[in-house]
């Protein structure tokens, strides 16, 4: 089977170039989006690995707001809840989002069973390893095409 020739182009001097087309813009814009996607997929992984890290061997339970200091600095919440093992338990909890909370209401948190004072907002962490992997895989795609845009030397 007798192979195609290669694509030759004339430039605007009309000079015959030799080789396939550059092309560059396309070349640039591939390769960037996927370094972007890249490092967005390492990071949202990174955060995500590092929240499940951190609820890893707490308790889960439901607590009700009892006070709520919005206004001031830094952001805290007073909430109420009952211990797995019965102890009922008011504490305060370091909250960036306390205006979103108000009093009365219920709210899903972590506890450590060794020190059921220290609390956390518990965070859905479900739908993470679906958006790290979407993204990862728009890079891949997005260097596939990069590798495939690039320029070749003539020769």
């Amino acid at each position: 089977m007798i192979a195609a020739p290669r694509r030759t182009g004339v430039l605007r001097t009309g000079v015959l170039r030799k080789g396939p087309r550059l092309r560059r813009g396309v070349h640039v814009g591939f390769a960037f989006g996927a370094v972007v996607l890249g490092l967005i997929a390492v990071t949202w992984g990174g955060g995500s690995a590092a929240a499940a890290l951190d609820q890893w061997g707490k308790h889960r339970t439901t607590a009700r707001v009892v006070s709520v200091h919005a206004h001031e600095y830094p952001k805290f919440l007073g909430i109420r809840y009952t211990t797995r093992e019965g102890r009922d338990v008011l504490t305060v909890m370091d909250e960036r989002h306390a205006e979103d909370v108000a009093k009365g209401e219920r709210i899903e948190i972590l506890y450590d069973p060794g020190d059921p004072e220290r609390a956390q907002r518990y965070q859905r962490l479900g739908s993470a390893p679906v958006v790290v992997l979407s993204f990862a895989a728009a890079a891949a795609v997005l260097g596939a095409a990069a590798y495939r845009t690039r320029g070749r030397p003539a020769g």
